[in-house]
């Protein structure tokens, strides 16, 4: 009875370690092979509740370069700005960001299985921005590499993947909104924002001005605060906001020196730092707790039905958004007036409309009044024109267009 107890242990011992390895690595919904180049494979496993995977792999994949010190048994990672230091058995390492250099105490240290070098997944790939997850079910490390969607703009429009990615010491936002009442062209009004921006160290000079005969128009000029100039300097959370501008000290109720603006309160997310890869991070709104293996796929799926919706057709001109079947889960078009991020144009332009106009346009409330949308954009790499024209069952007619100019 004994010899058979044991037995039943060895072999549930054996299942238990032949399931812990069982452990999957996906990139971009790709299972990552482990195999090297002599066909030998150190699979990933779990050390310490922490997902381990071969260096030199998951380095490479990620685009990080590698330098190995044997004598010292020190691995080093870079890409960009970012460099990290590891050391095998030793669970603090190292990580430098545009020079700014601080320590990390790990759960698992590095560690060498069959003479391959195993690294914590998660701190190599969140420590370049990716974003890791677990799929539970599926025992799988899910890691979401969100240039991918960078990339995909750079093929299927250069000039657009410019403008997005150059910053420039100066900044033209145009926005005006035309309303027809096609019954009765009395009602007929229009709303137009004008906004220069001079970009600084850490900060921005704006001049803004509000005009035309629409009620919300008409509200401001009356108010006296349809031409103003303020300053924002741009933090991790919040804003320092600071003008001359009498009544906009009263309406903000600021103390003398700036007023402070959490994003938070302002109902917008992101900050100034935010790059442009993880902007599509932001703006897909992906939280780490429910990556799953299906969900780069969803994304992708998303991202290229959005690309579709500005793709001209044989004529020349855009195809109709018809909003009845736009079911985007994730990229969602009425997230972007929410985002600030480093593109000056997102953030200066987000910024001032949440604060002076409280304005946040919602998905369901285009729904519920537009039967058909058409969108069109044009870029030449510093300067981008999106126009919209939007119509429903009740005679209404908007015409918008969103000028942003960095030349």
């Amino acid at each position: 009875m004994k010899k058979f107890v044991f037995l039943v242990v060895c072999i549930m011992c054996m299942f238990s370690f032949v399931y812990a390895a069982d452990v999957k690595v996906q990139i971009n919904g790709e299972i990552v092979d482990f195999k090297d180049a002599q066909g030998n494979t150190v699979n990933a496993q779990i050390i310490n509740d922490r997902t381990m995977v071969p260096m030199r792999k998951i380095f490479e994949l990620l685009g990080l370069t590698v330098d190995w010190d044997g004598e010292n048994r020190i691995v080093t990672g870079e890409k960009g700005d970012t460099k990290i230091t590891l050391q095998i058995d030793n669970p603090i390492v190292k990580k430098e960001v545009a020079g700014k250099e601080e320590e990390i105490t790990l759960d698992a240290a590095p560690t060498i299985v069959d003479d391959r070098t195993l690294v914590p997944l998660r701190f190599i790939a969140e420590s370049i921005d990716k974003q890791v997850g677990w799929d539970n079910d599926n025992r799988t490390a899910i890691i979401i590499d969100y240039q991918y969607f960078l990339d995909e703009i750079n093929k299927k429009s250069p000039n657009l993947y410019q403008f997005l990615t150059t910053k420039k010491d100066y900044a033209q936002i145009n926005y005006s909104q035309n309303y027809s009442d096609l019954a009765d062209i009395a009602n007929n009004n229009n709303f137009n924002i004008k906004l220069y921006v001079s970009l600084h160290e850490d900060n921005q000079d704006n001049s803004l001005t509000f005009t035309g005969n629409s009620e919300l128009a008409k509200d401001i000029i009356s108010e006296s605060w349809n031409s103003t100039i303020y300053n924002t300097q741009y933090g991790e959370e919040s804003a320092i906001f600071k003008t001359d501008d009498f009544v906009l000290n009263q309406m903000i109720k600021k103390a003398q020196k700036g007023a402070i603006i959490k994003y938070q309160d302002l109902g917008v997310y992101g900050n100034p730092n935010t790059s442009v890869e993880n902007f599509f991070r932001i703006w897909a709104g992906v939280e780490e707790k429910d990556l799953k293996i299906s969900t780069f796929s969803a994304l992708k799926n998303d991202f290229e039905r959005l690309c579709v919706m500005f793709k001209t057709n044989t004529n020349g001109k855009m195809a109709t958004i018809q909003y009845a079947t736009y079911n985007q889960q994730y990229f969602d078009l009425f997230k972007l007036d929410n985002l600030i991020t480093s593109n000056e144009f997102l953030t200066a332009f987000n910024f001032a409309t949440k604060l002076f106009l409280k304005n946040d346009i919602q998905k369901s409330i285009v729904l519920y009044d537009f039967d058909k949308v058409t969108v069109n954009y044009s870029t030449n790499g510093t300067r981008l024109t999106i126009t919209m024209v939007a119509t429903n069952s009740y005679n209404e007619k908007y015409d918008i267009t969103l000028d942003l100019n960095h030349a």
